[in-house]
C-alpha cells in the first residue's frame, strides 16, 4: 500500500497518468487511471489535461499514444517491449509487398508500428476490420500484418478479395484443434470464446469471435466459459463467480517480460530495421490520425 501511495503522489506530482492494457498483471490496475484496449486507453488519455502518459504496453501502443497525444510526454517503462506479430512486417517489406501488388489500397492492423502505418491507407482494429474493409471502395484489399484476422475477414465479406501479409500472432497460433476439442470434453457446457487471430480452424470450432474488448463484454452476458487467446489473468479476477478456463496458457510478451528477460530478445528473426533513436520522432503524424478517424465510428 506504502508504494501505491507513492506512486499515485507522484502521478499527482508530475500530472501523470498510467494507462494499463488488459494484458497486463492485474495489481498494476490499482494505480491506473484507465484499463482496456490500446486504442481505447490512447483515446481516453487524448482526453485528459495530464501533461504526461506512462503506458504499461508495448511498444505500438506507446506510439499510438503520442500520435493522438502529440504535445503530451509518453513514457513506456520498458522501451524494448514489443508485439511478436509487429515486429514481423517493417516498412521495407511492406513496400516489397505493395510493389507485388501494385495499386491496392492498404488496410494496417493496428497492431503495427507508427512507420508501417504511414505508409498503409487505412489502419482498424480487430472490432472494425470488416467494416473498414467492407467501406473500401476497391475490390481488391492488401491486409497487413496479421494474415489470419485477414483471413477471417475475407470469410465475411466474400465479395472482396483480400490479399493477406504473411504475419501472425505466435500465442494465438499456439491454440491446436486438438486443444478445442478436449476442452469441449470437460467443460460439455461452456461456450468457447476466440480472437479472430486464431487459426481459422480453431474459430470455426467456437461459439463466439471476437476482439479482446468484445469477448469480455460477450462474457458479461454468459455464466461458463472457455477463454480462447492468449491466457489473461484479469479475466477471472474481473468476473468473480464464472467459470472461465484458458485453453492455451501462452502470454504476450509485453513490458513486465521484457524486464524478465532481459539480455535475450525475442525479435531475432522478425524484424531487420531497429526502432528509431528518438522514439519522440513520430513522423507522418497527421496522415496516420486522419486514416485513424475516418472510421472512428466503428471502433472497438
Amino acid at each position: 500500500m506504502d508504494l501505491i501511495n507513492k506512486i499515485n503522489e507522484l502521478k499527482k506530482e508530475k500530472n501523470a497518468i498510467i494507462l494499463t492494457h488488459c494484458y497486463q498483471n492485474v495489481e498494476i490496475d490499482e494505480v491506473s487511471d484507465f484499463v482496456g484496449d490500446s486504442l481505447y486507453l490512447s483515446k481516453m488519455a487524448a482526453q485528459t489535461n495530464a501533461d504526461i502518459i506512462l503506458f504499461a504496453g508495448v511498444y505500438f501502443m506507446a506510439q499510438s499514444a503520442k500520435l493522438l497525444s502529440p504535445n503530451k510526454k509518453v513514457l513506456l517503462p520498458e522501451i524494448n517491449s514489443g508485439c511478436m506479430m509487429a515486429d514481423m512486417i517493417n516498412v521495407a517489406n511492406l513496400k516489397s509487398f505493395k510493389e507485388k501488388h501494385p495499386n491496392i489500397p492498404v488496410v494496417c492492423y493496428i497492431n503495427s508500428t507508427a512507420e508501417v502505418k504511414a505508409h498503409c491507407d487505412v489502419c482498424c482494429t480487430s472490432s472494425n476490420a470488416i467494416e473498414v474493409v467492407k467501406n473500401l471502395n476497391s475490390q481488391k484489399v492488401l491486409f497487413v500484418p496479421d494474415n489470419y484476422l485477414g483471413k477471417y475477414v475475407q470469410e465475411k465479406l466474400p465479395e472482396k478479395e483480400i490479399i493477406t501479409f504473411n504475419g501472425f500472432c505466435p500465442i494465438h497460433q499456439r491454440i491446436r484443434i486438438e486443444e478445442i476439442e478436449n476442452a469441449r470434453k470437460e467443460y460439455p457446457n461452456a461456450l468457447i470464446l476466440t480472437h479472430p487471430e486464431c487459426n481459422q480452424e480453431v474459430a470455426k470450432r467456437s461459439d463466439f469471435i471476437g476482439s479482446t474488448k468484445e469477448i469480455m463484454e460477450y462474457v458479461l452476458e454468459n455464466k461458463d466459459h472457455i477463454e480462447i487467446t492468449e491466457a489473461n489473468q484479469r479475466f477471472p479476477y474481473a468476473y468473480t463467480g464464472l467459470a472461465i478456463a484458458g485453453v492455451e496458457y501462452g502470454y504476450c510478451f509485453d513490458a513486465e517480460d521484457r524486464f524478465e528477460m532481459k539480455g535475450k530478445p525475442y525479435r531475432n528473426g522478425y524484424r531487420t530495421d531497429g526502432y528509431p533513436d528518438d522514439p519522440t520522432d513520430w513522423y507522418y503524424t497527421e496522415r496516420i490520425c486522419e486514416n485513424w478517424f475516418y472510421y472512428e465510428v466503428h471502433d472497438g
